[in-house]
């Protein structure tokens, strides 16, 4: 089973609708364009709430993740409803 992990980075386009044009500034990602490779990816480690409330920051892969840039992960939700497989001979 697939190990599953609380939290993700926002994707540009959620950065972009909450913080509008100027999104890396205001949510302190990187402004030249480096931390991009991160946005949408789930942070693979356990973060709990605590840890970033407050204005407190973590780190993960090498740069400082604050609360304005992850939103939560959605629980993968199995679907065991069967399928219909259409062929054609």
């Amino acid at each position: 089973m697939k190990e599953f992990y609380p939290y993700r980075f926002k994707t540009q386009k959620e950065l972009f609708t909450e913080y509008g044009d100027n999104w890396r500034r205001s949510a302190n990602f990187n402004w030249y364009g480096n931390m991009d490779y991160l946005c949408g990816k789930t942070i693979s480690m356990d973060i709990r709430e605590e840890q970033i409330k407050y204005g407190r920051s973590v780190i993960y892969d090498g740069w400082n993740v604050n609360e304005k840039m992850i939103t939560k992960n959605i629980v993968p939700v199995p679907n065991y409803n069967p399928r219909k497989i259409s062929r054609k001979i």
